[in-house]
């Protein structure tokens, strides 16, 4: 059943949501994590998640609603994957009772905070674009020329790196029709808010190297690392990955004392974690600035279909069936760029 409520009704409660006492299981067991550094995951959430919700009107769950598009849905899903993905990767700095496989298992979940980034932004510039009914420049299809062109481009810059990786390890390596980082810079692009365009650059600059690290530690073999006299275990630092892929390389430089392309390896992880999460909370500004202006700024038909919500004329001001499970935060009407 379609959600009918009051535009400010819904603004008010939605405020007073938060992760630790209105989210599911997981979210109130890891909601600290990004509480400090990620706060706009949680506003993204109560804010235009809950609202496809049996949170609404009556609080009779938390399941999302049937007639909820299937688009959305999966942004949710996507959206909640993140969120887990960056607790497990905390769970894997704490020292207690941590597996032997942690830092291998941390750029996994990395890595994957990453790919779910990309997607749920891409889905995000979809539906905008279809609102709009228009289709952005790198979604439309290529004509014979344009293709060609962008062939040539691919075997004059890259495919001397491919034909050589192929070569080492017998994989061929696949060619993107369409790159989705283009995609994403499309949906950045400069515009009167420039910090959103750097924001996408920063989160390119710290992600790329991220997956290198992981397609390192998933498809060759062990990361190489060594001790200081204390004990302390040094990786290569995420820029010179590449370089120490073979163990003998590191042996190398440790036979010579020169250990400054390597880091400590708890440091590594929990600067690449702080890193992103920073950058995530201000790349997360702009679908959050988008989204409140179609929900609840023009109050966009065709999105409100997608979110299953009709607005209506008359004010609830009864909340007392929420009120007995929420609590208000002082900052909680407002993200943070």
């Amino acid at each position: 059943m379609t959600l009918q409520i009051n535009k400010l009704d819904l603004e008010y409660k939605t405020s007073s949501f938060s992760f630790e006492i209105n989210g599911d299981r997981n979210e109130i067991k890891y909601f600290q994590y990004s509480k400090e550094k990620f706060s706009n995951s949680e506003f993204f959430w109560k804010r235009f998640i809950t609202p496809l919700t049996d949170r609404f009107p009556d609080y009779s769950g938390i399941d999302i609603r049937n007639n909820v598009d299937p688009r959305v849905k999966h942004l949710v899903s996507i959206h909640y994957s993140i969120f887990i993905n960056l607790a497990y990767a905390h769970l894997c700095l704490d020292v207690k009772g941590r597996q032997d496989s942690y830092f291998e298992n941390f750029y996994t979940h990395l890595c994957s905070v990453c790919d779910l980034t990309e997607e749920f932004l891409f889905q995000i510039y979809t539906i905008i674009y279809e609102i709009e009914n228009n289709q952005a420049y790198q979604l439309k299809k290529m004509t014979l020329i344009d293709y060609i062109k962008y062939c040539i481009k691919i075997y004059r810059n890259d495919y001397n790196k491919l034909y050589n990786i192929h070569l080492q390890n017998g994989k061929n390596q696949r060619v993107k029709i369409i790159p989705s980082a283009d995609i994403l810079y499309e949906y950045f692009k400069p515009s009167k808010l420039d910090s959103y365009n750097k924001a996408y650059k920063d989160y390119k600059r710290i992600s790329n190297p991220i997956r290198e690290y992981r397609n390192v530690i998933v498809h060759n073999i062990l990361v190489g690392s060594c001790q200081d006299e204390a004990g302390n275990d040094y990786v290569p630092n995420k820029y010179k990955i590449s370089e120490y892929k073979w163990w003998h390389k590191i042996r190398e430089k440790i036979d010579i004392n020169d250990l400054k392309d390597f880091v400590l390896k708890e440091y590594k992880m929990k600067n690449d974690l702080l890193e992103l999460e920073t950058i995530l909370q201000k790349l997360w500004s702009k679908p959050i600035e988008d989204f409140d202006t179609l929900l609840y700024r023009d109050q966009n038909p065709y999105f409100l279909k997608l979110f299953d919500i009709e607005f209506t004329n008359t004010i609830k001001n009864d909340i007392s069936a929420i009120n007995s499970t929420t609590a208000t935060s002082a900052d909680s009407a407002s993200f943070q760029i």
